[in-house]
């Protein structure tokens, strides 16, 4: 809400916490945790009564611009990803340690992150102003894929089967082959844009 984080359980509405807009919300179910992105940083709300907050800001490592959390995600080993408008961090929530790529580095070479998405393979993905990019655990970097196929801007990575990506802007939607890319490293993207169907900001 723009006014802050509200609850509704069914019946009735309550106010978790107030004067701070929450832009993205995601849950952690194994710690039963809210994590809302916001500005200045990220909250993260217990899942029951009280609902105590804890609260991450650029002193705890986090990366920010504007004070604006864009996207918030879990992955499958319990690591938090925090997308902002000056790069990536990645938060262990049981060590409370904060890992940051930011384009001044190699490790990451674009600086807005819309929305992260983890494929069933494993692979965890990023929509960015430069497109498309997936991790590389074992060199902690981040790469580029298919910079003709997608171009420009990415505000969208998301699931639309087990083997496919479906990722966009506002002119084209793009279909992801994720089994050939993984089995090949090849890239198969099959595109949607006005000339065959998909109207985007002209709709």
């Amino acid at each position: 809400h723009a006014s802050g984080l509200i609850r509704y359980d069914g019946k009735n509405y309550q106010v978790i916490y107030k004067d701070n807009i929450a832009f993205y919300l995601t849950e952690d179910p194994k710690r039963n945790l809210i994590l809302a992105g916001c500005y200045n940083g990220v909250n993260i709300i217990e899942n029951k009564p009280p609902y105590k907050i804890t609260e991450l800001r650029q002193k705890d490592g986090l990366s920010t611009l504007a004070n604006t959390m864009l996207c918030v995600f879990v992955d499958s080993k319990g690591m938090y990803w925090f997308g902002c408008g000056n790069g990536l961090t990645r938060y262990d929530y049981d060590k409370k340690t904060a890992y940051r790529y930011h384009i001044n580095t190699t490790k990451a070479p674009f600086s807005v992150i819309y929305q992260i998405y983890q494929d069933d393979f494993g692979t965890i993905w990023l929509a960015t102003e430069h497109g498309l990019f997936y991790y590389q655990e074992q060199s902690d970097s981040f790469k580029g894929v298919a910079p003709t196929a997608m171009k420009g801007t990415l505000f969208v990575v998301g699931r639309l089967d087990r083997n496919h990506l479906l990722c966009g802007n506002m002119q084209e939607v793009y279909i992801f082959d994720l089994k050939q890319w993984h089995s090949t490293q090849k890239v198969f993207v099959k595109t949607y844009n006005h000339h065959n169907g998909f109207l985007g900001y002209e709709a």
